[in-house]
């Protein structure tokens, strides 16, 4: 019988197994059993550019945009003197944009719609390895590993579909199941020519874990919106190596998790969905009881569904 965090798309039944090699990027197991494959491989593989290396053992966590201020409440603005020269000062507010509870009920709203009318839909997703990382001493072996598992963008099966059940949430009725703003990193929402772009970015969050099947609500703010990677199937993966590899720390964090929404105004029908996850993943392990690395690295996992037909 299936376990209940097994997934069905092979996508992500690849991006499960690179998480898992980069986690493990010290056992050198891993590295033995592919010995043919990485010296096929290794050819053309970049390896991580010069001046930006780091001491291996002490990853240092990139750098998160940070989240513009919010501006402190004004108070009662003097009449501006009638004849003195037009200044940023004297120029009427913008006015504000909507905030987090209506972008974010408006996005459930169409996710929701979506779900229960779609009848047919273009997916499309892939994996890239962000440049920034760290991946220890045998990372050009590992590197190989990790890309061929990876399906590139080129290598991406446009998928046309008819199942509600692939678009997020996966296997969900519901498209949305985030009820709590203060997830939300920012939360933008414009009109222009008929159609409204919905923009939402969570907050970083360390393990997101996928709701479940069927579920009415999820802890994850991540899973309550995207697809993440189930930690109990990686753990799964990484205990085969438990005779080897001695993992002391394992961070999975999602990091601005960006949703793209895009649809008809009146009719409130879906155009176009992305959604962009990325993982951050913080390890120190062991290997062979005497080789102690740590590393990092930030795989981004892109989904897009296009040409949606409803019924």
């Amino acid at each position: 019988m299936k376990k209940s965090h097994e997934y069905d798309s092979p996508v992500l039944s690849k991006l499960v197994s690179v998480v898992t090699v980069l986690a493990i990027c010290v056992c050198s197991i891993c590295c033995i059993v592919t010995a043919s494959k990485v010296s096929t491989m290794s050819t053309g593989v970049a390896a991580p550019q010069q001046g930006n290396e780091q001491t291996p053992g002490t990853p240092s966590t990139p750098s998160t945009p940070s989240t513009p201020s919010t501006p402190s409440n004004p108070g009662t603005p003097s009449t501006p003197d009638a004849d003195a020269p037009a200044s940023d000062d004297n120029q009427a507010a913008e006015p504000a944009g909507p905030s987090k509870e209506e972008v974010l009920k408006k996005y459930t709203e169409v996710m929701d719609q979506l779900k229960g009318g779609v009848a047919t839909y273009d997916k499309k997703e892939f994996q890239t390895l962000q440049d920034d990382y760290d991946l220890g001493t045998i990372g050009n072996l590992v590197l190989p590993i990790a890309q061929n598992l990876m399906t590139t963008e080129d290598e991406a099966e446009l998928q046309n579909r008819s199942d509600m059940e692939q678009i997020p949430i996966i296997k969900n009725k519901k498209g949305c199941l985030l009820t709590d703003v203060s997830k939300i990193k920012s939360a933008t929402m414009t009109e222009s020519g008929g159609k409204t772009t919905i923009v939402i970015v969570l907050n970083d969050e360390k393990h997101p874990l996928p709701a479940a099947e069927g579920a009415t609500s999820c802890d994850s703010a991540v899973g309550a919106m995207f697809n993440p990677l189930d930690q109990a199937q990686i753990d799964d993966i990484i205990s085969q190596f438990s005779a080897v590899v001695t993992v002391n720390k394992f961070e999975l964090t999602g990091k601005d998790c960006t949703a793209t929404l895009v649809f008809d105004t009146a009719s409130g029908k879906v155009e176009s969905l992305e959604q962009i996850m990325n993982y951050y993943i913080d390890v120190d392990a062991k290997a062979l009881a005497f080789m102690n690395v740590a590393g990092y690295a930030t795989l981004t996992n892109k989904m897009t569904i296009n040409n949606v037909a409803y019924k």
